[in-house]
């Protein structure tokens, strides 16, 4: 059979498509459900190649090749534009998950409920070599168990769960933003453990969980075949790596040119969420904190200490009910989000909305744990975790920590920026001044102090510059009146 002949067959057997990017991915509904792979990619390759071999077709290196780009020039021209997505998805009012099974299952969540459904859904879900399936929920759902897989409070348990239902619940889109989630712990505390466990839950991995990566390219490869990125043993990151993390959450693309020989841009989406755990602290950056949600773990007990092995086999013991639990809780929660009340808003308002949907939605699940949940409990909750993380960065920077000390037990001052300058350096330790961090004139001061008037907004500290003939700056403090 000609070359053509054989091309027309596999288009006969298979669809072919693009993204906005003109990455071309190659889709098979054999198993029930779509589901897309990059051309050219391990996956794709040896599905072309067995079913050419059960019409046998044995083609050589460079016919398989020639064929290879054949499919691909077609598909530029031809082909349809698609929106890959990994593991979560949007359709019309349903939210669908891939389960990331062999036989394309995927989980429906729809009108408070959710379903395992095994064909008919065209949503085009990508993955790859290190994907690995969700553990199947049991019938009997069972969400009581969550709290003992953590050594965390009550309250961090709380804020954690709903953390891990948005993700299941929230696909990457330009409306969508996830707060970084940050573990901090000492030695054997369990921070390593609890990051894999979240893993588990959310995306499962061949792979584990990863050191911070050092470029920008690294990062953007890590988030395109991910649902969530887990660093551990972060001890610190540049400005630059801080502004990434940032977009991680919010959602940004960078661009970078493909080739010195030409000008075409290579487009790098910066958008998933990301678990960052460590011992130091190294959220030192104000719009990141902003950006956190951060948990930390307390100090096990030498006598309450278990072996990684025995934790792991509770957790697999409890895993199919608790799968089933969330996906419960998630699919209820998703029902109350039209009526859901937000009492504590935040930056990151679409999980203020979701903690408010999770608030309506856990008297309704069978659980005992989180029966008495009050509307606002967990807002309220979040907008203290934020406003303690913004409090401790503002106290990693010199400057930040000076203001805060001065302010106590006064309402106002007001004042010139050389007046300000003179006041704060007078005032602070010659640790704090003797510092390189520590501004050095009056202008390099207002420069420093102005990336801090948000989080020292949240901390009641109310900074306005205002310029006339001179220039003033005048510092209230909301929580002396």
């Amino acid at each position: 059979m000609s070359k053509k002949s054989y091309l027309e067959l596999i288009k006969e057997n298979f669809s072919f498509s693009v993204d906005q990017e003109e990455n071309v991915y190659v889709s098979d509904n054999s198993k029930g459900n779509t589901r897309i792979m990059p051309h050219g990619s391990r996956v794709s390759d040896g599905l072309l190649r067995k079913f050419l071999r059960a019409e046998d077709f044995k083609l050589s290196k460079d016919m398989f090749k020639e064929l290879k780009a054949d499919i691909e020039s077609e598909a530029l021209f031809s082909s349809k534009l698609i929106n890959p997505r990994v593991r979560v998805a949007s359709d019309g009012d349903k939210v669908i998950l891939d389960l990331g099974d062999p036989d394309c299952s995927r989980v429906v969540f729809h009108e408070g409920l959710y379903s395992i459904v095994k064909k008919g859904i065209t949503v085009p879900f990508i993955s790859s070599s290190t994907t690995k399936a969700y553990c199947l929920p049991d019938n009997l759902a069972i969400i009581d168990f969550f709290p003992d897989l953590f050594n965390l409070s009550d309250e961090h348990s709380l804020l954690l769960l709903a953390w891990i239902t948005y993700l299941l619940s929230h696909p990457k889109s330009e409306y969508v933003t996830y707060p970084i989630l940050v573990l901090q712990a000492g030695q054997g505390a369990g921070k390593s453990f609890a990051s894999k466990i979240i893993r588990e839950l959310v995306d499962p991995r061949t792979v584990g969980i990863q050191r911070m990566p050092t470029s920008i390219e690294d990062l953007a490869v890590m988030a395109a075949s991910s649902h969530l990125l887990v660093f551990d043993n972060v001890r610190g990151f540049t400005q630059n790596m801080a502004d990434n993390l940032c977009q991680t959450s919010t959602g940004g693309t960078r661009t970078v040119r493909r080739l010195y020989s030409n000008n075409e841009e290579m487009v790098f989406n910066l958008h998933v969420p990301v678990i960052l755990n460590g011992i130091h602290a190294f959220i030192n950056q104000s719009d990141l904190a902003e950006r956190c949600l951060s948990l930390s773990l307390p100090p096990i007990a030498r006598e309450d200490r278990k072996t990684e092995k025995e934790l792991e086999n509770s957790f697999k013991k409890a895993l199919p009910r608790l799968m089933a639990g969330l996906f419960t809780l998630t699919a209820k929660a998703l029902s109350k989000l039209p009526i859901a009340q937000v009492t504590s808003p935040e930056r990151m308002m679409d999980f203020c909305t979701w903690l408010a949907a999770i608030e309506l939605a856990l008297p309704e699940c069978k659980t005992r744990t989180y029966a008495n949940i009050e509307v606002g409990s967990i807002q309220k909750s979040y907008s203290d975790n934020l406003k303690k993380a913004t409090f401790d960065n503002l106290y990693e920077n010199e400057l930040g920590a000076a203001v805060l000390d001065y302010m106590q037990g006064q309402a106002e001052w007001s004042g010139s920026p050389t007046k300000l300058f003179d006041t704060l350096s007078e005032y602070s330790s010659h640790e704090k001044t003797g510092s390189r961090h520590w501004p050095q004139t009056a202008i390099s001061m207002s420069k420093k102090l102005k990336p801090l008037v948000t989080a020292l907004a949240s901390q009641g500290i109310f900074i306005e510059f205002t310029r006339g003939s001179t220039r003033k700056i005048t510092i209230r403090n909301e929580n002396q009146f």
